[in-house]
């Protein structure tokens, strides 16, 4: 009688610790493909529109805005390289960032904020003010998949999309990269092409601001739109909120299929938080680890760490030959 109560507890743990759940793989896989996909990739493209504003902007600018901000050439190689000087910076922290606080409230954080700023570039009537704002924007917003909202896109899509769709899907993805600098250069040919003189109180305003303004719609539409989409179910699942993530995972199928959300096959998720580093422990003792992990110094601390190991063995030399590379 010992052994049976014995074995009906070693199963009741079994079935706690969701380890007779499906993988994330097989869950996503499971919503197939459909119409929350497509939406998903179209928005996609205002996000990439928005963040490649930022470096196409300040070299379609700057013959208009010659005179208004008394540009030389030093100013105009200033002006045009700073934002990449914060994509430097920014490239360190957005991936440990995203890691701990989930893409979404990058993606949605980041592309507000760019269209912010695209707001405040057009009332800019300083180079100063201009330089500063866009390091700052550089620092939100990067040309490459390895920083900012762009890395947070990169990562974000291909968690909704099964194995069997993601490689071909990624593939067109990655042309937005090119599509939404296409984007932001048409829409200078269209307003900087144009003589525009606004006045606002005692302040004139002229076509390189009102292009701004324009750019910035990228930014907050993106951002309304990133709203009507879920956490990432694999970022849900590594954090082990698995019942968020069979929420999402219900509504995609739901979707996608026309469905109701009920006759979703899978009803439970495999615990895959361990893989992730993350140990059964108290729920007090796991709250106090989980806020010491956010806090600013330690993301500072691991963000900055990552760098090391470029400047060991056996990088070192494989760094020194790509930058090579890339500059000469």
């Amino acid at each position: 009688m010992s052994t049976k109560g014995t074995s009906e507890d070693s199963s009741e743990v079994h079935q706690n610790d969701g380890s007779d759940g499906k993988s994330f793989e097989e869950a996503i896989s499971a919503t197939g493909f459909g119409l929350y996909n497509i939406l998903l990739v179209a928005t996609s493209l205002i996000w990439f529109s928005a963040s490649l504003n930022i470096t196409t902007s300040p070299g379609l600018i700057m013959p208009i805005a010659q005179c208004d901000l008394d540009l030389d050439l030093d100013r105009k190689g200033w002006l045009n390289s700073i934002v990449y000087l914060g994509m430097i910076f920014g490239a360190s922290i957005w991936g440990v960032v995203g890691d701990m606080f989930g893409r979404k409230i990058i993606i949605t954080g980041g592309l507000f904020l760019l269209g912010t700023f695209n707001i405040l570039y057009g009332f800019t009537t300083s180079y100063y003010m201009l330089v500063i704002l866009e390091f700052f924007a550089g620092f939100l917003s990067s040309e490459n998949s390895a920083s900012g909202p762009i890395g947070a896109y990169m990562v974000y899509v291909p968690e909704f999309l099964g194995v069997k769709y993601r490689a071909r899907v990624m593939v067109f993805v990655c042309s937005f990269i090119t599509l939404g600098a296409i984007v932001s250069m048409l829409f200078g040919l269209l307003i900087l092409t144009q003589s525009i003189n606004i006045s606002i109180g005692s302040r004139e305003y002229h076509s390189w601001q009102v292009y701004y303004w324009a750019c910035s719609s990228f930014g907050l539409i993106g951002g309304c739109l990133s709203l009507l989409f879920p956490e990432s179910p694999k970022y849900l699942m590594s954090r082990g909120k698995n019942a968020e993530a069979l929420k999402a995972l219900q509504r995609i199928y739901s979707i996608n299929t026309r469905k109701s959300s009920e006759s979703y096959p899978i009803k439970s998720l495999r615990d895959e938080s361990q893989s992730n580093g993350q140990s059964h422990q108290s729920v007090e003792s796991g709250e106090k680890s989980e806020k010491d992990a956010k806090a600013p110094s330690h993301i500072f601390r691991k963000a900055f760490g990552q760098f090391i190991p470029i400047f060991q063995r056996p990088y070192l030399f494989n760094c020194l030959l790509a930058g090579f590379i890339e500059f000469f």
